[in-house]
């Protein structure tokens, strides 16, 4: 067996992809086969020795078994607009992964060739993503170390395509410039099984382990307005989401972002973060700041979290607002149970109403209806509105398309049994919009129904 460890001096691997079109990816990991090839076929001929290493050379065309550890992923801005670069950020004390070909071996003439080529090699990818390669003396001992090969492995994975080379690749074939469209000459795709938890910042649920925490809760201090409640919650999970990148690398979490970071698909049944602002005391003012994802938060999401102590002013929020973790013993109101829930922060719809033919659709009844269950609640016994605000200047839109312009109402909902929170509902119901709490907990400030 012949195993090769690469260590990423930097902690990060950032390549330009090989693949375009419907076979492009948002990022290359493990590093591709074919790069590795490349790489080495370029130290020979600085070298001077190519004609007399290919005959050996070219047994590592098969495609490698690579055992990596967990890495995160980020995303940086390309020169093309509204394009980005995915890179790998992997954690310091762990940046090394390694490939291995179980059926090679090379005489010991040929490992020294090898590895003196392998010092050649300096970076993969970009010239900015530093490596050290070396021969292994042996397979990985680090039982933390996934494996990812061309056979699927006993853990959930995801399907990868990696450039590797073909049977007929040569010295000129891999030497050659990218080309424009379509592969390289003599390439060919490769398809992996990399396990998901590879790559950290997933929903937890997706991944083997367990959850750890579903709800984190803040004490709010300041005089916050509750009709400011939508804009805190957007700047708090902007500044959630820059302090998790901030401690891994620069890479991106779907708990709070709502989007996978392999796949970039939204994640699915609002199962990532909810960021809910409450007034519990009644006096018009945001007290508390719940987290909520029903995926559960892993160990990064939640040490971003403990991290956060004050959201700084932003669209819609003059002032900075300080945070501080809540002991609370009893369970937050908005967790339930209640058969008679009241609109919190009010339902934004995410249709406007319309008439056709005579007939009302998508009336705000309707929509209130429809999101219920989604959410998988009963059907109420009653929905009632009870107030509508016409938003020209209370909770408008400050950014972005989650919140549009239009009424926002104010319901009362009645089930038939008693039901579990959070609820909340409609457009930007990650922040706090569409927030219900049960109705023997609804306060009288100056949100409160009239």
């Amino acid at each position: 067996m012949l195993t090769l460890a690469i260590a990423f001096t930097d902690g990060r691997y950032h390549p330009s992809p090989w693949t375009s079109g419907a076979e492009a990816a948002l990022f290359e990991w493990p590093p591709a086969p074919w790069r590795l090839m490349r790489a080495l076929v370029h130290a020979a001929e600085q070298a001077g020795v190519v004609d007399d290493v290919w005959p050996w050379l070219q047994r590592l065309r098969e495609a490698p078994l690579y055992h990596l550890p967990q890495a995160s992923v980020g995303y940086v801005p390309t020169r093309s607009p509204q394009e980005y670069a995915g890179f790998v950020a992997l954690d310091p004390t762990q940046a090394t992964i390694y490939a291995s070909w179980p059926t090679l071996s090379l005489m010991k003439t040929q490992e020294r060739a090898l590895a003196t080529l392998l010092s050649r090699v300096t970076y993969l990818g970009r010239s900015d993503t530093r490596t050290a390669l070396s021969i292994a003396p042996g397979p990985p001992a680090d039982v933390s170390l996934l494996a990812c090969g061309t056979a699927p492995g006993p853990l959930p994975c995801d399907e990868v395509s990696l450039l590797a080379a073909g049977s007929d690749a040569d010295p000129t074939s891999l030497h050659a410039r990218r080309p424009e469209d379509g592969l390289p000459h003599t390439a060919i795709l490769a398809r992996y099984y990399r396990p998901k938890a590879a790559i950290s910042g997933r929903l937890p649920s997706d991944l083997p382990s367990s959850p750890l925490l579903e709800l984190f809760r803040y004490r709010v201090t300041g005089s916050l307005p509750l009709d400011a409640g939508y804009a805190f919650a957007e700047q708090a999970r902007r500044a959630s989401m820059a302090r998790y990148g901030r401690q891994n690398g620069g890479a991106v979490s779907a708990v709070f972002s709502g989007k996978d970071p392999v796949t970039g698909t939204p994640s699915p049944q609002h199962r990532h973060a909810h960021f809910l602002p409450t007034d519990e005391d009644g006096d018009g003012f945001i007290d508390h700041l719940t987290v909520y994802t029903a995926a559960g938060m892993g160990k990064l999401e939640v040490s971003a979290l403990e991290e956060l102590r004050v959201i700084y002013p932003g669209p819609g929020l003059s002032a900075r607002v300080r945070l501080k973790r809540a002991s609370d013993a009893a369970p937050p109101a908005l967790l339930g149970p209640a058969a008679n829930w009241v609109s919190h922060l009010p339902f934004a719809p995410i249709r406007h109403a319309k008439t056709v033919r005579g007939h009302q659709q998508d009336s705000p009844t309707d929509q209130i209806l429809l999101e219920l269950s989604r959410r998988g609640l009963p059907a109420p016994k009653d929905v009632r509105l009870l107030r509508v605000d016409a938003a020209a200047e209370v909770f408008r839109k400050v950014s972005g398309a989650h919140l549009s312009p239009g009424p926002r109402h104010f319901a009362e909902i009645a089930f038939p049994q008693l039901v579990s929170g959070p609820i909340a509902i409609g457009a930007a119901c990650h922040f706090g919009m569409g927030l219900f709490l049960p109705s023997d907990h609804a306060r009288g400030g100056r949100n409160a129904p009239a």
